[in-house]
């Protein structure tokens, strides 16, 4: 399997998914710009809640503002545009907080690259990194290792690998390791490693991580595992996810 490949097909999922619920029921079929008007709606309602200091909410956070910002970004505004850098320039001055924030730090500046420098895009990955457990996972201060803060890691790094950053092999080897260690035997993937059953979001988000481990790695991957470990796994995953998938919840989940 191409796996580059494979992590931009499982990128786009949510955003598929997302227009598609907005086009339905037939909005698609008489009205081919739906969704592309109802994706500017939600890009003005979004600008409209920025504050003057480039925030997004009356009680800062930095992962929020930073998603918001990368939303602008993947959307269609331009790095350019003054509320993308005023959310820039916030993120700048912003508490740091934890996996997810940073995460959606290095999202959002590498969506904006080149013209936020190099050097930001790596000082967010070395952030992620040196917040990756003894485990190779990533989780809540104090906490447990979890898969949902892995796969924001995961994106994270992707995206900063791809402005140019460095991530050493020996983090992606570590986070495929850790991966495999939260499938199921029924394919599915759980929030913990002793999580007795799984859920589609932690699907999704094991065979996500798997993919970009992968396509980092391609064959020269796993420390404690060899490649083929992490390959059955991702596919196992993936044939799970396309045996139940609904549009109607989270599978797993009532």
């Amino acid at each position: 399997m191409n796996y580059s490949h494979a992590v931009r097909r499982i990128l786009l999922w949510p955003c598929l998914l997302l227009a598609t619920y907005i086009a339905m029921p037939g909005a698609r079929a008489q009205d081919p710009g739906a969704v592309d008007r109802a994706v500017e709606r939600g890009l003005r309602w979004l600008e409209g809640r920025q504050r003057f200091d480039g925030s997004f909410e009356r009680a800062p956070r930095t992962g929020r503002t930073a998603l918001a910002v990368y939303t602008l970004l993947k959307s269609g505004r331009s790095a350019t545009d003054p509320g993308v850098q005023r959310g820039l320039a916030h993120l700048e001055t912003a508490d740091g907080g934890g996996t997810y924030d940073q995460a959606c730090v290095a999202l959002a500046r590498s969506a904006a690259a080149p013209l936020v420098p190099l050097e930001q895009i790596q000082l967010a990955a070395d952030t992620l990194m040196g917040m990756q457990a003894r485990g190779g996972a990533w989780a809540y201060p104090e906490g447990e290792e979890d898969l949902s803060n892995s796969q924001y890691a995961a994106l994270g790094l992707h995206a900063a690998s791809r402005a140019g950053a460095r991530v050493p092999d020996r983090v992606w080897r570590a986070l495929g390791d850790a991966t495999v260690d939260f499938a199921l035997g029924d394919g599915a993937f759980g929030y913990r490693r002793d999580s007795r059953s799984g859920t589609g979001s932690m699907t999704a988000a094991g065979v996500g991580t798997l993919a970009i481990c992968l396509a980092h790695l391609g064959q020269d991957a796993g420390s404690r595992r060899p490649a083929r470990a992490w390959s059955r796994a991702h596919d196992a995953g993936l044939d799970w996810l396309g045996r139940r998938f609904s549009v109607q919840g989270n599978l797993g989940r009532i």
